[in-house]
């Protein structure tokens, strides 16, 4: 059985003929775009793509993971502002990881699953890529902030019990602003010159 996807950016790393995957000798750098290929660190030359199938089937499996991630979250942020009583101080915290975590679906999930089904490859322009990458910094380290708070509240309610300080909700919104305030002063940087944001190995 052959493979054979000679359209698109992948077109040019192609001799003739290849059975599930690659030639020999095309490495990753091979099937980026011209647009970006600039961007593309040297390390990368020294690696062969993994075989298209395995991206379209990372592709299937994110479709399920979105549409679990959209309704789950969803409906977390639905019950949070339906119900008055649900309104607590570490609610709040579970309010911001399912706002951060349904932000990251919204700004990662289309895209990257896009590219999934294109060979994962990046298929935008340069400066959507950095927007891409700053707001998936953004989220991941906001939830990654807002799990380790929920985790320490946990940890004063369980271990602590009646003698531990209770949560407040003044105590949980500056919790909230930390991890957004610190995600974004910690994303921020790379447009500055310090570090930068460039598309990852295929």
């Amino acid at each position: 059985m052959v493979f054979a996807n000679t359209s698109g950016p992948h077109a040019e790393a192609y001799t003739g003929q290849v059975v599930f995957g690659y030639p020999e000798g095309v490495t990753v750098v091979d099937l980026v775009p011209e647009n970006i290929r600039h961007m593309i660190h040297p390390h990368w030359n020294n690696y062969p793509p993994v075989n298209p199938m395995w991206h379209y089937v990372l592709g299937c499996i994110y479709i399920i993971l979105g549409c679990l991630s959209f309704f789950g979250n969803g409906l977390v942020i639905l019950l949070y502002l339906k119900n008055k009583f649900l309104r607590t101080p570490s609610n709040q915290l579970v309010l911001n990881l399912a706002i951060s975590d349904f932000l990251m679906l919204m700004t990662q999930f289309p895209f990257f699953t896009y590219n999934c089904f294109s060979g994962g490859v990046w298929m935008f322009s340069e400066t959507f890529c950095e927007l891409y990458a700053f707001f998936g910094a953004i989220t991941g380290i906001a939830s990654i902030w807002t799990l380790s708070f929920i985790s320490y509240d946990r940890y004063n309610v369980i271990v602590k019990g009646v003698s531990g300080t209770p949560l407040t909700s003044g105590r949980a919104t500056l919790f909230v602003l930390f991890a957004w305030i610190y995600a974004i002063a910690w994303s921020l940087p790379p447009f500055f010159g310090w570090g930068k944001y460039i598309p990852e190995g295929e």
